[in-house]
């Protein structure tokens, strides 16, 4: 798994050689203090809630993780994460910034 900023994560899979990308949300971005910690967070969130642990599952999940780290750098210094839910409602919202 690569992190890429604003431009998201990518998930390489070596022993098939191929690769997806999971875009990010366009935000502001105001601090990227705890980015990649929130982005990691979200991860192992949703992987904990999974049976096994496989490329299906990774992608099926990398997209709330990169969620996680676009919500945290809308805001100046390291951002606690909201609920589940409210990062569920965010994503699905027509306003980017909020």
């Amino acid at each position: 798994i690569i992190t890429q900023g604003a431009r998201g994560a990518k998930w390489l899979h070596p022993p098939t050689h191929s690769s997806q990308s999971f875009p990010a949300r366009r935000v502001t971005c105001r601090d990227s203090t705890g980015a990649g910690d929130a982005f990691m967070a979200g991860l192992l969130f949703k992987l904990s809630q999974e049976q096994e642990i496989n490329p299906e599952c990774l992608a099926k999940n990398l997209p709330f993780a990169v969620d996680c780290g676009a919500w945290c750098v809308r805001e100046l210094g390291a951002q606690n994460l909201p609920p589940f839910e409210e990062i569920q409602e965010w994503k699905t919202s027509e306003i980017p910034n909020s």
